[in-house]
């Protein structure tokens, strides 16, 4: 039970800075998701920054195809975790659509590229504009009959930086982030 409220049904996901919990919210009665910053990077003043940041910056979003966000919270010690309560998207990450099939049909990738690019307008037409900067296919959740849920918005950013600029963290998945991003050359103010 975490923070008396909400009680951990299993784990739905490991990253690198964070785990993501499937709980059930005995105040409310609705299933949530819990994102939880490893306790090896309290210390971390870029791990809580960016924690914080993804938790500020989400409560901020309404968008069908983005998580809603309940609660931020750090445990009842200062030296426990931070805590992201989010909506639950009941779906399938486009990973393991991708690795356990069956493939997606040409009319399914229409709109599932539709749906990203509703999500990626509505961020991108913000004032300033935000950057997810982890698109990536486990990020991607595929819910049945509903456009694609964007997750994961620990590399978040906002604003612009002038392509001269050079950022001295970077954030993201090699394999997936474009050269500019990888090399500090492009993103956030």
């Amino acid at each position: 039970m975490i923070a008396d409220r909400y009680e951990v049904v299993r784990v739905l996901g490991t990253g690198s800075s964070a785990r993501t919990l499937l709980c059930h919210d005995v105040r409310e009665d609705r299933v949530v998701a819990v994102k939880e910053l490893r306790h090896g990077h309290l210390a971390d003043w870029k791990f809580l920054e960016l924690f914080e940041r993804e938790a500020k910056l989400l409560a901020m979003l309404d968008h069908p195809g983005i998580p809603t966000v309940f609660d931020f919270f750090r445990g009842q010690d200062r030296d426990t975790s931070l805590y992201l309560v989010q909506e639950y998207v009941d779906g399938t990450s486009l990973k393991q659509r991708m690795e356990d099939g069956p493939f997606l049909g040409e009319q399914e990738v229409y709109e599932l590229a539709l749906g990203l690019l509703d999500v990626l307008e509505y961020l991108h037409g913000r004032a300033p504009p935000i950057l997810h900067r982890d698109i990536k296919p486990s990020n991607v959740l595929l819910r049945a009959g509903q456009a694609p849920a964007l997750v994961d918005f620990g590399a978040v950013c906002v604003g612009w930086r002038p392509p001269d600029a050079t950022g001295t963290t970077v954030v993201g998945t090699i394999g997936y982030m474009p050269p500019e991003q990888l090399l500090g050359q492009a993103g956030c103010a």
